[in-house]
């Protein structure tokens, strides 16, 4: 099944189902495609497998699958959390891969203005400044850096993404999608269209 940027797919081997999408579908390029293991997982499974996966291209996944599910940034302090954790265990890849796929150096407001006073929407701000300025810290960063977002954790350069690498070619699924364990399979599969 297909419905231009999503695809389902069905590993016949254990009738599990499995839906391509693409992080960052709306930014120029068409975005990363990933296989998300039906049902999708819930925003608590996503900060699990982000504090505990050993696999960078999971982790980053996780993080940016986040900031996709929740527009108003709910998610963002647990991410924070779990990326101090990290950097206090000097696992400084697992941190700066949150804190730059999660988008927490961005400060702004995400959460709706819609029948606020103006206090509170200043107050709203201040929250994601603080967990602007806290992820910053951790990565002991200054407002001018980029942000630690490298497309190659993924093990992809443009000539790859443009490729048909990503789209099912004879039937089969050939390609080595995001490894989201739980939640992605690099196993092979069969398009039901």
């Amino acid at each position: 099944m297909s419905d231009g940027w999503v695809t389902i797919f069905i590993d016949e081997s254990t009738g599990q189902r499995w839906r391509r999408t693409y992080l960052g579908s709306a930014y120029h390029g068409g975005g990363m495609p990933v296989l998300i293991r039906e049902p999708m997982p819930t925003d608590a499974q996503l900060l699990e497998l982000a504090a505990q996966s050993s696999d960078e291209a999971e982790i980053a996944a996780c993080a940016w699958l986040l900031t996709e599910l929740d527009r108003e940034g709910a998610y963002k302090e647990p991410l924070l959390a779990i990326a101090e954790d990290a950097a206090g265990r000097n696992d400084q890849t697992r941190a700066a891969l949150l804190v730059g796929w999660g988008n927490l150096l961005d400060e702004m407001n995400l959460r709706s203005p819609l029948r606020k006073p103006a206090a509170e929407v200043a107050s709203d701000h201040e929250h994601f400044k603080r967990i602007a300025g806290r992820a910053q810290a951790l990565l002991r960063r200054k407002n001018t850096d980029p942000a630690p977002r490298n497309p190659r954790v993924f093990g992809l350069n443009r000539e790859r993404l443009a490729s048909p690498a990503f789209a099912a070619v004879g039937g089969r699924c050939d390609h080595e999608p995001l490894r989201l364990t739980r939640v992605v399979s690099r196993t092979q599969c069969n398009p039901r269209i």
